[in-house]
């Protein structure tokens, strides 16, 4: 894994503030994380777009946007017929406006979640090294409209016709997300039932860390 190639990626991401309220930057960043997942390889890259949603709630402003999540599969080299995935899951759309004292201010979205589409990228690609020993998939889904309430993955939850399908086959799903912008990285959030991959991670991290007052 190289933090270098991560910081490349999230350089190219960050170079504009790419929030729902800016549809041009957000539709170029969107293309460059496809121009990446078509590079590693993938099977098949996939857009689930949904139109005129609206977010956040009870905020200073209330933006109409429409959203396009990124779904890309990589299948083992022998796939099986009940094939299961591991899922990777980030954010590309940045924070929208917040006023401060004496400005409004807009995120260029390096740390927030530029750090998150790095690290899926730079890791998947590492695991295709070792394809040829792939028991499950890697399946890859970059969601929009994050930061205005979860909108882009909620929508595609609610596609019940196509979109909620993409979850249907995976085994473990791992979500990047920041929280803050320095620090020493934490495990901030999981779910019941996952005392496995505590095991997994407190043996396998460096500096394993987490705690139940995180978030």
């Amino acid at each position: 894994f190289s933090a270098a190639r991560a910081v490349k990626d999230i350089e190219v991401m960050s170079r504009e503030h790419h929030s729902v309220a800016h549809p041009q930057e957000r539709a170029q960043v969107r293309e460059y994380l496809i121009q990446r997942l078509e590079g590693l390889g993938a099977d098949t890259i996939s857009l689930y777009k949904y139109d005129s949603l609206v977010g956040p709630e009870n905020r200073h402003v209330v933006y109409t946007f429409d959203a396009v999540n990124i779904l890309a599969e990589f299948s083992p080299m022998t796939p099986s017929q009940d094939q299961t995935y591991l899922l990777f899951v980030a954010h590309y759309d940045s924070r929208y406006s917040q006023p401060m004292p004496k400005d409004t201010v807009w995120s260029y979205g390096a740390a927030d979640d530029g750090y998150g589409l790095g690290v899926t990228l730079e890791t998947v690609s590492q695991l295709l090294k070792h394809r040829k020993d792939w028991k499950q998939g890697v399946k890859v889904l970059f969601t929009d409209a994050e930061e205005v309430g979860m909108e882009g993955m909620k929508a595609q939850w609610a596609d019940t016709l196509a979109g909620k399908k993409v979850f249907d086959n995976v085994g473990l799903m791992i979500n990047l997300e920041s929280r803050g912008t320095y620090g020493p990285v934490l495990l901030f959030e999981t779910c019941p039932g996952n005392e496995k991959i505590h095991k997994l991670y407190s043996s396998a991290a460096r500096y394993p860390y987490t705690y139940s007052l995180t978030t």
